[in-house]
């Protein structure tokens, strides 16, 4: 394993992390606000080639699009809106769900439709595209960012124990909170299997390096079903994939639970604060990512879960399956340096190891 942190604290933080932390009063509550409700949420602009996007699409840049397809897996005409676009649409060789609004120029090829379909997929009625108002991408990045800092922010009120042990032909490393525990399995350079065990009904909240995802072979969880999972990734400039997927004994490669797992993959959310760029590929990704600062290339590959980013690139798919966030409960987070100062004044110390 590259790297292993943990966080210690010089003295107790539950109560100044409960006065502090705008999620704490409601610790289930991750409402991704406006954008709860699109498939995929991009702040800059989007390029999109030989793909689809199955729900509603957001985009608060230009949006590049050629042999594509949004909200295909929508149905009725009730659903508003499918195509949300700030800047400028370029379109071809692809059809649109829904309508579609944009706040710059449009340029669509003949070869793209606007129409709404029924169940049982024959068109309801034709859509149109039109120049408007759309969202206010300037609010809901800062919501965004705010919120993903907010949550990241989470780890620094827990403490962590570390144990490495020794295993045939390896080691395994095992990292425990009071509710949580992270098991790593690494033989030679290659982390072969993460374990992420949480006991919590409600939420389980786990913190890892980058740097060791990028080593994973396959991520596995053991938690409740009907528990919110919470995945905070430290680090920038990250490259991931080519690791699969399990909850608990079911492994989402196996085709006779890979619906299973798309179903239980709406209750994850992996985290990425600190991230300014990410490449993803070669993965059948399990779970919603909340990147708004990153510019990603996801390229060979789909996400069954939301997807939020800075800017978006590439031919990667993203299924219907939105997180399961609580609806708009809590307000706009507070600005991070709050928080920050806070935990500073009370000697916030961060210790680091290499395996």
């Amino acid at each position: 394993m590259n790297r292993l942190r943990t966080w210690q604290c010089a003295v107790p933080l539950a109560l100044g992390a409960i006065a502090l932390n705008p999620l704490a009063a409601n610790a289930a509550s991750y409402s991704l606000g406006e954008a709860a409700d699109y498939n995929v949420v991009v702040l800059g602009d989007y390029d999109m080639f030989n793909t689809d996007v199955q729900g509603k699409l957001a985009v608060g840049g230009d949006f590049t699009a050629d042999t594509f397809g949004v909200g295909e897996r929508l149905r009725g005409d009730s659903h508003g809106t499918t195509l949300v676009v700030g800047g400028d649409v370029y379109l071809s060789n692809g059809k649109v769900y829904g309508d579609a609004v944009y706040g710059g120029s449009a340029t669509v090829a003949q070869d793209v439709g606007f129409e709404f379909r029924a169940e049982d997929d024959t068109i309801l009625s034709e859509a149109e595209i039109s120049q408007g108002t759309p969202l206010n991408f300037e609010t809901l990045g800062q919501y965004l960012k705010d919120l993903s800092q907010s949550i990241a922010d989470m780890a620094l009120g827990q403490t962590y124990n570390e144990i490495t042990e020794p295993i045939a032909g390896g080691l395994a490393t095992t990292i425990t909170s009071a509710t949580t525990s992270v098991l790593y399995e690494q033989y030679d350079d290659d982390v072969v299997l993460a374990k992420f065990t949480g006991t919590d009904p409600i939420e389980n909240v786990f913190n890892i390096d980058g740097e060791d995802l990028e080593d994973f072979n396959k991520l596995t969880f053991d938690v409740p079903e009907t528990a919110t999972i919470i995945i905070n990734v430290e680090g920038d400039d990250l490259d991931l994939g080519g690791f699969g997927f399990a909850f608990g004994d079911q492994d989402c490669n196996d085709l006779s639970v890979h619906y299973l797992c798309r179903e239980l993959s709406e209750n994850i959310l992996f985290n990425f604060a600190e991230a300014s760029t990410l490449s993803i590929s070669e993965v059948g990704w399990m779970g919603s990512i909340l990147a708004p600062s990153a510019d990603i290339a996801f390229n060979n590959g789909h996400i069954n879960g939301t997807l939020i980013a800075g800017s978006l690139s590439g031919t990667g798919e993203s299924h219907l399956h939105l997180f399961n966030s609580d609806e708009p409960s809590t307000p706009v987070p507070e600005p991070t340096g709050v928080l920050s100062l806070g935990l500073l004044g009370m000697g916030l110390v961060r210790l680091s190891r290499r395996a």
